[in-house]
């Protein structure tokens, strides 16, 4: 049985339902109106409701819904004030027969507003916001296994949504309008962060306080920062100075509680001198390594992760500089939640543009493209650019990715030493089963050159090629494109 679920309080909601309901009409769905036992509509909307579907009335009407929804085996619920939009249940119904997704969402029609798209939500994403809308299409059998893990069953929408998203293997997007009707106004950040982590939500949100971000809570996790380096200065305001001094300065600054070891690659033009000054910033957490010959960025951080001892691995360009507090803490509570793979950050050029929130590749050219690059974050309305979120891939500058990950995947390939071997090791732990995030609430300063143009090779751009049949599939390209 296939259910539309319709949560309603007003005399107004049910005859609006009853009217979209009526104009498209499914032998293969049934429809359910749930009414609140109290203070809810009069014996009017009771008695035309009545005349359209079953009504069930309990305390909760959410719990309600969600126990009619877990007896189901495609169950669609929306929120009072909203109906469904004319030939939703047959995208539904097509979306769910080819689509191995066990919750998905939809495009709205907003009074007053017009269409509100909603592309980019995966599970981090839709954590994040605590925003899918005012619907959603949910397989029994995820309902019944979320109710099954709970003590007591969600008493409200947000709750309900977060838990239901929480529990879901898989969460997608559908991009078409499904629901038309007025909104609900959106949870704070520190409502939702409660919804997520009752017990402490002062440990889901951004160090601002102004985004949640759905981490676990760290047990004996540590890090090995491996920063491959030649020593090379960069321009600090007119004085030059060596890139790799001013890192570990931000990074030592910032709290040391995770960080196991630092891992300096040196390139054989490596100074000495700077060597000698990063031993003297990092004392005993430092470990250094050299590799001979022309850079190889994918083999310099092979080297060094055969030598880290942490659990997880901290990749990391030596022209980067933590600004944000507590940026390893937010980066690894998001790495060891189940399903993520490779953590990467929001990454601004010094003047405070964008270089790096997200890695998406296009479907036709297989080609990467940093999301947003040189754009100033005001300037970019996408949320996506400032709340966590999944893409196909995060950026080498700044990746964390636990060690029995990247051990399982072959670590970087050699083959690719110098562009697209972030993206590669991304799809691979894709392939694998694990997400790339980027915690954009996380902010660091990346000094690479904005004026450099990059080369790729013949070979760089067959290696991209051969991920073709997993690009063609991103979910997060034609997002605000």
């Amino acid at each position: 049985m296939r259910r539309v679920i319709a949560l309603c309080r007003t005399v107004s909601d049910v005859e609006a339902l009853t009217c979209a309901w009526e104009a498209q009409r499914s032998q293969s769905w049934e429809l359910s109106v749930i009414l609140p036992r109290e203070n809810g509509p009069d014996a009017e909307a009771r008695r035309r409701a009545a005349s359209a579907s079953s009504i069930t009335a309990t305390d909760s009407p959410i719990e309600s819904a969600l126990r009619l929804a877990a007896e189901s085996e495609i169950a669609w619920i929306l929120r009072d004030g909203r109906t469904p939009e004319a030939g939703s249940l047959a995208v539904i119904d097509h979306w769910f027969e080819h689509r191995d997704v066990e919750l998905a969402y939809g495009d709205s029609m907003v009074d007053g507003v017009g269409v509100r798209t909603r592309p980019r939500y995966g599970r981090i994403r839709a954590l994040s916001t605590g925003d899918l809308g005012d619907s959603c299409v949910l397989r029994g059998s995820a309902v019944q296994r979320m109710l099954d893990s709970r003590s007591s069953a969600p008493r409200s929408w947000h709750e309900a949504l977060m838990a239901a998203v929480d529990a879901a293997t898989a969460v997608e997007h559908i991009p078409v309008v499904l629901d038309a009707g007025r909104a609900h106004p959106p949870l704070t950040a520190r409502a939702l962060a409660a919804l997520i982590n009752p017990t402490h939500p002062g440990g889901m949100l951004s160090a601002d306080g102004r985004h949640v971000i759905p981490r676990e809570t760290l047990t004996d996790e540590s890090i090995s920062i491996i920063i491959p380096s030649i020593g090379s200065p960069a321009d600090f305001e007119g004085v030059e100075q060596p890139a790799l001094v001013a890192c570990l300065e931000s990074i030592l600054a910032r709290g040391t509680s995770l960080i196991e070891q630092i891992v300096i690659v040196a390139g054989e033009r490596m100074p000495p001198a700077v060597v000698e000054a990063a031993r003297q910033l990092a004392g005993p957490l430092l470990t250094v390594v050299h590799i001979e010959g022309v850079f190889n960025f994918s083999a310099s951080c092979n080297l060094g992760a055969a030598q880290s001892t942490a659990s997880h691995l901290l990749f990391l360009n030596d022209d980067v500089e933590a600004v944000t507090d507590g940026w390893l803490e937010a980066m690894a509570g998001l790495a060891v939640r189940p399903g993520v793979g490779a953590v990467g950050a929001r990454l601004l050029f010094p003047d405070g543009r964008l270089q790096h929130c997200g890695i998406t590749v296009r479907p036709d050219t297989c080609e990467p493209n940093h999301l947003y690059y040189g754009l100033a974050p005001r300037d970019v309305s996408d949320p996506s650019a400032r709340e966590c979120s999944e893409f196909l891939a995060v950026t080498g500058a700044c990746l964390l990715v636990s060690r029995a990950d990247f051990e399982s995947v072959g670590g970087f390939s050699l083959g690719l030493p110098v562009n697209y071997n972030d993206v590669d090791l991304c799809l691979k732990l894709k392939a694998a089963g694990k997400s790339s995030v980027s915690c954009n609430p996380v902010t660091l300063i990346h000094r690479e050159s904005t004026s450099r143009i990059p080369t790729i090779a013949p070979e760089e751009q067959r290696a991209m090629e051969m991920w073709r049949g997993v690009v063609q599939d991103d979910p997060y390209w034609y997002a605000w494109s």
